[in-house]
């Protein structure tokens, strides 16, 4: 029986170090603690997010958290606009957001200070605010995604016992994509889990479902993170239910790490080549503001997906990966820093990544070399 607390918290948005490169978010909100959708996979477990023992029993409910919110930004003088995601942790739209509403009201406060959004759900209820992430998407960046990670109802039914069925997911996505179509919308597959997701027709299936809502995106990660308590009660719970499929888990996957490392190699390259067959991107675009961080944004993108798309390769992708950050951490337009030379000064940049970088850099031209951010495109 899920019990709701209402209760104050001291804070309601994280800012992060570094980019998240799989949603292009920079702040993160959770608005509940703990999550009655009580997945068994759920990494939300793990002791490192500090959440409750009865984390699917024991709801918070984040009292005030909209006005709070926007009492943050009001007064904070340090936080541009940028992309806010939520239910990374804790979903969104769990049934609490049926009598609670608050993740409707922190959308409220992000739509009014033009903050954009990447929304990430396993609930159709998502649809229900759908004028709300429209007027967002229209002043600032929307994006819209769900969590697959099986068609099978019935198999997500026992994996995902409170959240709404896959085919209802899909269907959500679809309504939006239908009713606004300059939304972006896209299916994150992850995790995936050996031998009761992972086999060709689920992936191709998955792949054509989320072509048919008219997505933009699926996003992919198989396997399964396996960290203390998470670990803990997911084999309790796949033993329990999948006792053939569990024995498998821990022989291979568990047991044997070259086994683990053949088994996401061959997993990534199947839904990538699912994806090719059905024309999907595999990662979202990301937002781009009108700023000073505009150039540098749209850089970082494509050295963090050249970083990606090397990794999934298995090519050497870290050198990418680390320069990409340095670009979107900087703090003035990549324009001005290579008009002056300062391109290898770049944090983690290295002489043949600023080659490659320098014909994407737009040039300032007359007197508008003169000007800050300013260029011409």
């Amino acid at each position: 029986m899920v019990r709701y607390e209402v209760k104050k918290f001291k804070g309601i948005i994280n800012k992060l170090k570094c980019i998240d490169s799989w949603f292009w978010c920079a702040y993160t909100v959770n608005p509940y603690n703990g999550c009655a959708h009580d997945c068994i996979y759920c990494d939300g477990r793990t002791r490192k997010y500090n959440m409750h023992s009865d984390f699917e029993e024991t709801i918070f409910v984040k009292k005030g958290a909209a006005e709070a919110l926007d009492k943050k930004i009001r007064q904070s003088r340090t936080m541009l606009p940028d992309v806010v995601s939520m239910g990374g942790v804790c979903d969104a739209y769990q049934p609490a957001e049926v009598e609670y509403k608050v993740t409707r009201g922190i959308l409220e406060v992000l739509h009014e200070h033009r903050f954009p959004i990447f929304l990430l759900t396993k609930s159709d209820l998502i649809t229900r605010d759908l004028d709300v992430i429209a007027a967002i998407n229209d002043r600032s960046w929307a994006t819209v995604a769900c969590t697959v990670t099986t068609v099978d109802d019935v198999l997500a039914m026992v994996l995902e016992p409170g959240a709404s069925l896959p085919s209802k997911r899909f269907a959500a996505l679809a309504k939006v994509k239908r009713e606004h179509p300059a939304i972006q919308t896209g299916v994150c597959a992850m995790p995936i889990i050996p031998y009761l997701e992972d086999s060709d027709d689920q992936i191709d299936a998955l792949a054509a479902r989320t072509k048919e809502t008219g997505a933009d995106f699926l996003i992919f990660a198989p396997g399964v993170s396996m960290r203390d308590q998470q670990a803990s009660y997911m084999l309790r719970k796949l033993q329990a239910a999948f006792p053939r499929e569990h024995d498998l888990f821990m022989k291979t996957y568990m047991a044997d790490e070259a086994f683990k490392a053949r088994w996401t190699r061959d997993m990534n390259a199947k839904i990538l080549t699912a994806c090719k067959k059905y024309n999907l991107a595999i990662r979202a675009k990301r937002f781009i503001p009108s700023d000073h961080r505009k150039h540098n944004y749209t850089i970082a993108e494509r050295l963090l997906n050249k970083s990606y798309e090397a990794q999934l390769a298995g090519k050497q992708w870290k050198a990418y990966f680390w320069a990409g950050h340095g670009v979107q951490m900087l703090e003035e337009s990549i324009v001005d820093v290579h008009a002056r030379g300062g391109l290898p000064g770049i944090k983690c940049m290295t002489a043949v990544i600023a080659g490659e970088i320098t014909p994407w850099i737009p040039r300032r031209q007359g007197l508008d070399r003169f000007l800050p951010g300013k260029a011409v495109e």
